[in-house]
């Protein structure tokens, strides 16, 4: 029962902190959460940094901050098309990196699309 009720008050927190960074309050000049689906937030990535990690660390670190557990997907729009969700292919077919930091696993991944041509042997 106390973990039944310990999970729901994790979940909840997860979502209401989802909330307040969904608005784009809280995220880097140019980068902003698109919306989500399912628990992985998609995050807009500015074109100029999207080969830039520290950006990318900068922004993990600004969304995930409070969280136990944190998805992200990384996107650029380069076609410039309308932003909504489910993200429309001009966008999905942009993605530059993934984040997973997992309570279970204990270990943060951030990995690079290959398309961006940034690690060879260490890509999706």
């Amino acid at each position: 029962m106390k973990k039944t009720l310990l999970t729901a008050a994790l979940l909840a927190s997860a979502i209401t902190s989802a909330h307040a960074i969904v608005d784009g309050s809280e995220t880097q000049a140019g980068w902003t959460v698109m919306g989500r689906q399912g628990i992985v937030l998609m995050v807009l990535v500015p074109a100029a940094e999207s080969r830039d990690e520290a950006a990318y660390q900068r922004e993990i670190e600004k969304i995930c901050k409070d969280e136990i557990n944190c998805f992200l997907n990384f996107y650029t729009n380069s076609k410039d098309v309308p932003v909504v969700v489910p993200l429309p292919d001009e966008i999905s077919h942009e993605v530059t990196a993934t984040y997973r930091k997992t309570y279970k696993k204990g270990v943060p991944l951030f990995t690079w699309s290959c398309r961006m041509q940034m690690i060879a042997d260490s890509c999706f």
